[in-house]
């Protein structure tokens, strides 16, 4: 399965309330989501979202490499992932990130040739049983995503992790 198109869309998203940390307050999200597209028709999504405020780089940065990046994977093998998200750029401002989106649509796109969640290609928990934790480390309620909204499941103690993004 050969990468047919890289493409990319920024996003910016507003929070509920801010978040605050020791290194400032964040109103919103913003960064890039990744579509690759493979010859079998496949589409694979990741998303870039650095955190410069955490030493990460900025989106510019990972914009930048990811467009430096795309011409070359056209025509590669989906199956080599570690072969070609690796290299010595590793340093660059905007690679770890650009990097991360890659890895995680090249997954997504993998999983899907498998009819698998990604979790599944990667040995985890199946969605369907995993629980996360709340801020004060108890189980959170169970929750769904429907019509883009995230709504509790009544009387449930878990929350859901779907395998699949919605349909693009």
């Amino acid at each position: 399965m050969k990468v047919r198109r890289v493409r990319w869309d920024g996003f910016r998203v507003p929070l509920s309330r801010p978040f605050e940390t020791a290194h400032g307050s964040l109103t919103h999200r913003e960064g890039l989501l990744v579509r690759i597209t493979t010859d079998a028709g496949l589409v694979g999504l990741g998303e870039i979202s650095p955190l410069p405020a955490f030493g990460g780089s900025t989106l510019a940065d990972a914009r930048a490499v990811l467009a430096r990046w795309a011409p070359s994977l056209i025509g590669a093998d989906v199956e080599a992932i570690d072969g070609w998200l690796t290299g010595p750029e590793a340093s660059e401002p905007g690679t770890v990130a650009a990097r991360g989106g890659l890895d995680v649509a090249i997954h997504d796109a993998l999983a899907r040739r498998r009819g698998v969640s990604v979790a599944a290609l990667l040995g985890g928990v199946p969605a369907s049983r995993a629980t996360a934790p709340s801020r004060g480390g108890a189980a959170c309620p169970a929750r769904r995503w429907s019509a883009g909204r995230c709504e509790r499941r009544a009387g449930s103690t878990r929350r859901s992790l779907l395998p699949s993004p919605p349909s693009l």
